[in-house]
């Protein structure tokens, strides 16, 4: 391992074979991550007012229990407030509301 410019440290090996990921369409990384797929089901939805929350909460009141592979599914690919929903914002917003208390994952 040797140190770039920036302090960070380069792989020889990777730098030398030219392996970088791919950027996406904004010109930025995407990171890549495993992502345990849970179950959700509502709890305390009083929190949450206005918003792409809003919306992701009442989904899952009306479905009564979903996946986060199906809220990704279904929100994917929308645009709220001026803002692309993408599948990590769904998992991001998913992770969030159970750890408020909002969701409850089974």
């Amino acid at each position: 391992m040797t140190k770039a410019k920036n302090g960070k440290a380069v792989d020889g090996k990777k730098a030398a074979a030219g392996d970088k990921p791919e950027p996406s369409s904004n010109g930025k990384t995407e990171k890549t991550k495993f992502v345990k797929i849970q179950t959700l089901a509502p709890a305390n939805t009083k929190l949450v007012k206005r918003g792409f929350v809003k919306m992701f909460v009442d989904f899952v009141v009306k479905s009564g229990s979903v996946t986060t592979e199906g809220l990704a599914a279904e929100f994917a690919g929308r645009q709220v407030e001026g803002r692309k929903i993408t599948k990590q914002r769904v998992l991001r917003y998913a992770h969030w509301c159970v750890n408020k208390g909002v969701l409850k994952a089974k």
